[in-house]
């Protein structure tokens, strides 16, 4: 009895802490990254008709190309990803070592996503922000149009990708 008694006072002390940090641990915060982007776009919009409205439909027709082209993007994902893995295969059979098999692997990579880097969208960007700081209408003005061009541009790329 006295055997019972140790072995429950004992699990209970072992396991009293981890209960309780368990109870105050954080739960998990919800992937909310679609309703920031949709609140991101109004946002940009909302800009648009304010300081430039005579852009606002360019603006509009752009951005939808740009988010047909993501899932037209998202789409040919699976088949890139899926191709890989078939090349992957046959270096493995060709007894390739895994230090060529991982150069190759990233050389195909590279050669399908030419052009994914822009370092300009930051610069862009704090412009803008910095012309809003300042609420100076003709900055205002230069950043969204450079940024129209740069969305417009970059439809152009991912069309040139699709194909």
């Amino acid at each position: 009895m006295k055997s019972w008694l140790l072995l429950a006072g004992l699990v209970i002390m072992v396991s009293a802490p981890n209960l309780a940090f368990a109870a105050s641990e954080k739960q998990p915060v919800p992937n909310h990254s679609k309703h920031f982007k949709k609140d991101r776009k109004q946002e940009l919009l909302r800009l648009v008709k304010t300081y430039t409205p005579e852009k606002t439909r360019e603006w509009e027709t752009a951005l939808q190309r740009r988010k047909e082209l993501k899932e037209k993007q998202h789409q040919n994902y699976e088949k890139d990803r899926n191709e890989l893995a078939g090349l992957r295969k046959q270096w493995k059979e060709q007894k390739l070592p895994d230090e060529i098999i991982r150069k190759n692997s990233r050389e195909w990579r590279d050669s399908k996503h030419k052009g994914h880097h822009h370092p300009d969208r930051k610069r862009v960007l704090q412009d803008l922000k910095h012309a809003l700081k300042e609420k100076d209408e003709t900055s205002i003005k230069e950043s969204l149009n450079s940024m129209l061009k740069r969305v417009q541009n970059r439809n152009k790329e991912l069309e040139k990708r699709l194909k």
